[in-house]
């Protein structure tokens, strides 16, 4: 009878040290799934971050080019010589009374536009580089780009100078200096606005060869800030590889 009982007992501690081991391993492959579910939200967020930089950096490249040029871009030499006019004024202070051109003391009128924007409650809230950079954007939409021959031509010297290329690299680098990736990273224009799709790699966890070599990139998308001649200077159409 002792020795019965005896055999079942050691039966049972059998049966149950297969069940604790068994719990545990399952226990070992949901943590394991819960840490890879983790670790993926954790690089999804990253992505997110790299594609925001990406997109932020290519703007701004965008606007410092281009506010390089506006304000280096000879604008008398832009028009067509005048004819000397055979009739000459005997006032002196005519020349005074001129009215002050558009795209003369542009630092001046960059300002005022900046402090117009300040007085606006919908901008209250925008940092002093924001309104700058809004100020420029709607100066040369409103005022600049309108005017005739001289628009043209500085809308032609904004396409031809390689304003794309350096918006381009900027955006690579940044996603590098992220930790992403660029193997199928792109760039395009949608509504006046750059977008960068990037993504940062995941390495997954593994236990006793459940979800072993996990390897993916996850995928982000974000724009830049709209900027309203964007499409009057940009070139390229399509979506470009960055990779």
């Amino acid at each position: 009878m002792i020795k019965k009982l005896r055999a079942r007992f050691n039966n049972e501690q059998g049966s149950i040290m297969l069940f604790v081991l068994g719990m545990l391993g399952i226990m070992g492959v949901l943590f394991v799934f819960v840490l890879n579910m983790g670790m993926a939200l954790a690089v999804k967020e990253q992505s997110a971050t790299t594609a925001q930089q990406a997109s932020m950096a290519a703007s701004s490249v965008v606007y410092e080019e281009v506010r390089e040029i506006v304000f280096g871009f000879d604008y008398e030499e832009a028009l067509p010589e005048e004819e000397p006019s055979e009739e000459s004024s005997d006032d002196p202070g005519e020349a005074e009374d001129e009215e002050e051109l558009p795209y003369e003391n542009l630092e001046d009128k960059l300002e005022e536009a900046v402090d117009e924007l300040l007085g606006r409650s919908q901008y209250s809230d925008w940092s002093d580089n924001e309104r700058e950079l809004q100020a420029l954007d709607r100066y040369l939409t409103d005022v600049l780009f309108p005017i005739p021959i001289i628009g043209d031509a500085l809308k032609l010297k904004l396409r031809n100078a390689p304003i794309e290329d350096k918006a381009i690299d900027m955006a690579r680098s940044t996603i590098l200096q992220n930790g992403g990736v660029l193997d199928e990273a792109e760039l395009w224009i949608d509504s006046n606005r750059i977008y960068v799709r990037a993504a940062n790699e995941m390495e997954g966890v593994s236990y006793d060869g459940f979800m072993e070599g996990i390897e993916e990139n996850i995928f982000q998308e974000s724009a830049g800030p709209e900027i309203d001649f964007l499409t009057e200077i940009w070139n390229e159409s399509t979506t470009i590889s960055l990779d």
